[in-house]
């Protein structure tokens, strides 16, 4: 009996919080909304894969560091979002940490501005590496918190509206500013034209530290807290639990197919930065070059999404295939343009992106979903925890590698390397058993990944 107040109480207060949640009046749909719309804005206009990676050549950085920006950005991104989860989880309001990982995107851009046009050769490099690190700890931190406070504000349906409507506003206000300023400073040097779009993406990143101030983010009991403590494994104990599972998974044949298709795909979720060094190759001194190739990816971002969705539905492995024929496409027009002598303008190049932003879309939307389809519900999330290590190991390797190659060879020799693995993974798909055509699991799940999609086919390592 001396126990009956208190449940009452917390179970008022979790009744409380889930009509909070529900509510068409949710005091939180607006700050969550400005924080992701701005933070998206970062990605359009500033995204590491494909923006940093031309501006840094267009500086005068090599080639070597430009394509090592991929794996610079993944490890600390990894590592931060390892290292930051105990925090995170035991911490009274996760939203301070979503303000200090835009602190540090924020000084990261604004270093890159402000060190991009003077300095040696050498302090400049050391900048830009320093920025690039700053940049991954500041999405681990900021991804980690946001996922953590979001699902305690608003509902599933909520939170899918939330991230398709930021991210759909956020392409259109991206080929907005971007046109705007293409057109503003096409009579500038080419470095501040796109040193231009940086600070745009700064002052985005300026407004996501304040957007987080107005959520009320719901205080946890001293019980909860605790037992959120106890729930966050270390480093040590992840990586364990990573090894143990990779034994357990790795017995499936249908799996084993599928690792191998995800590192074929590698191709194209990965190889962004290597068209975008290649772009920079013929057109870092044309002013304006990058504001265009903003344009695409944010086109292809808005027509992209529908399509890929509505064929989804018909077959997962039918995307996957149409996917990796839309890069082989994109890339043999990308060495086209490398030997021709009559399509030299940047507007030439503007496809290349727009296809990229397409098979991206593509392969975001479809491959999490397959794997959820085909994995024992029970052991779901060990599949996709071997999926997504593996993955992202061999992604650094094979980025690594590529960059060597386009530095003592040529930009366009990783772009031929992507086209031939493009062709196979296309060709590997039919490896896979069918999953179930049409059923309503697979049109649930696509529509739940589809705004997680855009959002990481477009800025290509948001959060």
């Amino acid at each position: 009996m001396v126990n009956q107040p208190r449940t009452d109480s917390r179970a008022k207060t979790s009744a409380s919080k889930n009509s909070e949640k529900n509510s068409d009046k949710n005091p939180h749909v607006r700050p969550l909304l400005v924080h992701g719309f701005s933070y998206e804005m970062i990605y359009r206009l500033a995204s590491p894969r494909t923006i940093l990676p031309f501006v840094f050549l267009t500086a005068g950085a090599p080639v070597l560091l430009a394509g090592m920006i991929l794996p610079i950005l993944a490890i600390s991104h990894t590592t931060s979002r390892l290292g930051a989860a105990p925090f995170v989880a035991s911490a009274t309001l996760k939203k301070s940490y979503m303000a200090i990982g835009s602190m540090m995107i924020t000084a990261s851009l604004v270093l890159i501005a402000l060190t991009s046009d003077g300095g040696s050769t050498v302090f400049v490099l050391a900048m830009f590496v320093l920025a690039t690190i700053f940049i991954g700890i500041g999405q681990g931190v900021t991804g980690l918190a946001y996922y953590a406070i979001t699902p305690a504000l608003l509902d599933k349906d909520r939170r899918s509206w939330l991230m398709n409507t930021q991210n759909t506003l956020s392409a259109i206000v991206g080929i907005g500013l971007a046109l705007v300023l293409h057109f503003y400073l096409k009579d500038t040097t080419p470095l501040d034209s796109h040193l231009m779009l940086i600070w745009a993406a700064a002052a985005f990143s300026f407004i996501t530290i304040f957007a987080v101030l107005p959520i009320n983010e719901p205080r946890r009991s001293k019980f909860e807290q605790s037992a959120a403590e106890q729930k966050s494994p270390d480093l040590l104990t992840r990586l364990q639990q990573v090894r143990d599972n990779f034994s357990m998974t790795i017995e499936h044949r249908w799996f084993r197919n599928y690792l191998v298709l995800q590192v074929l795909f590698l191709s194209v979720s990965s190889t962004l930065p290597f068209y975008s060094i290649h772009a920079a190759s013929l057109h870092k001194n044309s002013a304006g070059a990058l504001s265009i190739f903003v344009v695409a990816i944010c086109v292809g971002i808005i027509v992209g999404g529908p399509i890929m969705i509505r064929l989804s539905k018909k077959s997962l492995r039918m995307t996957m295939v149409f996917s990796g024929i839309v890069a082989a496409v994109s890339a043999t027009l990308a060495i086209g343009l490398e030997f021709s002598q009559q399509y030299t303008h940047y507007y030439y190049y503007t496809p290349v992106f727009l296809l990229m932003s397409l098979a991206s879309q593509g392969l975001a939307i479809t491959v999490s979903v397959y794997l959820g389809e085909l994995a024992p519900e029970n052991e779901r999330e060990y599949f996709f925890a071997v999926s997504f290590f593996v993955t992202g190991v061999l992604g650094i390797l094979a980025a690594t590698i590529l960059g060597f190659i386009a530095h003592f060879q040529d930009e366009v020799v990783p772009i031929a390397i992507i086209l031939i693995a493009n062709i196979i993974a296309a060709i590997y798909v039919k490896t896979l058993p069918s999953e179930l055509q049409g059923s309503d699991s697979v049109v649930q799940s696509l529509s739940e990944h589809e705004s997680h999609a855009r959002m990481d086919a477009s800025s290509t390592g948001g959060r």
